[in-house]
């Protein structure tokens, strides 16, 4: 899962959160999420959190699975 924090003024922040392996469209390829941590990665006023430690319930976490 990844986060974005991104500052568009001195008093907003912006917060994007998301992972790649979720995804509804028809086609996965066509998302542009995985494609904008990339461009948003080096960029200085932006920061890309990679999050380590899994939150979520186990009722996610088997359904995260049924693709494997």
């Amino acid at each position: 899962m990844y986060w974005y924090l991104t500052f568009s003024s001195a008093v907003f922040s912006f917060i994007m959160i998301g992972h790649t392996g979720q995804c509804d469209l028809p086609d996965p390829r066509k998302s542009g999420f995985a494609p904008y941590i990339e461009l948003f990665r080096d960029k200085h006023y932006a920061k890309v959190c990679e999050l380590t430690v899994n939150f979520r319930g186990e009722l996610a976490t088997d359904a995260d699975s049924i693709n494997e």
